[in-house]
């Protein structure tokens, strides 16, 4: 059976496509895998696993196709459709890895840095050494005393609203202490009124009515002097905590409501 020119030319750049990927793999191939991932992100580490399987499945695609395979309901087409959901869930990774980078960080990973700088310059000195590694220990601990610092604001912020909070429950029980003695007194008064000078049961109901409506509202009036004051004395504090007054003023907001 002759072979027409035209298969032949194309089975020549296959072969010669072949030889070259065997070209550019022999060094990937000499090489041991834990150096290759020791070397690599576990990003890089996926994205290579992919090209492999997806290298893998195309070389066996085209092996079944130049023994005239029919791949329509071939096992083979799974294997493709699963690594497209590989490919597609990568694709989101890397994309997410890019928007990581372009944002500015807020923060140096002290460990990564150092093991950066120990490759990118591999003759360090000893004494080079220990003073990178005592550096990286020194910020680590400037940071940690940093959220330290910010944690004992927090707390001494959350102490002082605490005690304002029982200034204002001992203020408003004297005021109701005040309240609840001269109740006392005007009963006693009363009692002491001949009945006939005594005012009647509807005419007391009226007078409490209105004594509780009093008290109401000088309670309201006292709170919203309190309040006030705590806006005044939390304008006046750092304003580095205003997020942290700010959500202390919404907290005893909702407490005198």
């Amino acid at each position: 059976m002759e072979v027409p020119q035209e298969a032949l030319e194309q089975l020549q750049t296959v072969q010669a496509a072949v030889d070259e990927l065997e070209e550019h793999m022999q060094p990937f191939l000499e090489a041991s895998p834990k150096d290759l991932t020791a070397q690599l992100t576990p990003l890089e580490q996926v994205k290579v696993n992919l090209a492999l399987a997806q290298s893998v499945v195309t070389l066996y695609q085209l092996h079944r196709r130049l023994a005239a395979a029919n791949l329509d309901k071939h096992p083979l087409q799974r294997e493709l459709e699963r690594l497209a959901a590989y490919e597609r869930k990568v694709k989101n990774a890397v994309t997410a890895d890019d928007l990581a980078r372009s944002r500015p960080g807020a923060s140096l990973n002290i460990a990564a840095a150092n093991r950066f700088i120990d490759a990118a310059i591999p003759d360090l000195t000893d004494e080079q050494k220990r003073a990178l590694r005592t550096l990286g220990k020194q910020q680590q601990g400037q940071a940690a005393a940093a959220g330290a610092g910010a944690a004992s604001a927090a707390g001494s912020a959350a102490a002082a609203s605490g005690s304002k909070r029982r200034r204002a429950e001992q203020q408003q029980q004297q005021h109701q202490g005040v309240g609840g003695s001269a109740s006392v007194v005007e009963e006693r008064s009363a009692g002491s009124v001949p009945k006939h000078q005594q005012p009647s049961s509807s005419e007391g109901l009226e007078g409490v009515g209105a004594a509780a409506a009093g008290q109401q509202q000088a309670d309201q009036r006292a709170r919203k002097q309190q309040k006030q004051l705590r806006q005044r004395q939390q304008r006046a504090q750092n304003p580095a905590d205003a997020a942290a007054q700010e959500f202390l003023q919404e907290v005893m907001a909702e407490m005198d409501v």
